[in-house]
């Protein structure tokens, strides 16, 4: 696959089926630093030790499934972008997973190209969220410190 993409960002794939983490695994990682586990319980303890721009889970695993998943990853990592698969084509499945927040939904078997596609979508979208965090950052700290200036303004008038 060739990496749209100047520096490797980190990928964390959860599936409980191995073969499913070497293939993805193999297929992104000229491109991505990819770590795989095979629970989402693991998932989510790794991903309050490190940070994730992408994760991509199956949905249907033992234990926690990719479905509640997702909500917990966002809220720990409000700008992650959580890639669902799953080998079901049900449009249930679909719309149950945009809307606990999945970034995007890909069937199993994979088509290489559609998640190459979603993979530089969802690190772009990454990539925006966190620019704007940092702007809307920024921006917070510059209204707080002209306020600062204005009351002190203010109080020199005040004072006179």
């Amino acid at each position: 696959m060739p990496c749209a993409l100047d520096s490797r960002t980190r990928v964390l794939i959860a599936d409980d089926e191995g073969a499913v983490r070497s293939v993805l695994q193999d297929f992104l990682s000229d491109c991505f630093d990819c770590v795989t586990v095979d629970c989402a319980e693991r998932a989510l303890s790794l991903l309050r030790e490190e940070q994730f721009p992408v994760v991509i889970s199956d949905i249907e695993m033992s234990g926690m499934t990719g479905l509640q998943l997702v909500p917990q990853v966002l809220r720990w990592a409000p700008d992650t972008q959580v890639i669902l698969v799953s080998g079901s084509q049900d449009i249930e499945h679909v719309i149950e997973a945009l809307r606990v927040g999945a970034f995007d939904y890909i069937t199993k078997p994979f088509d290489l190209r559609e998640l190459d596609a979603t993979m530089q979508r969802a690190v772009e979208h990454y990539d925006l969220r966190t620019a704007k965090r940092r702007y809307e950052d920024q921006l917070r700290e510059l209204v707080e410190q002209r306020t600062a200036a204005l009351d002190g303004a203010l109080n020199s008038l005040e004072g006179a």
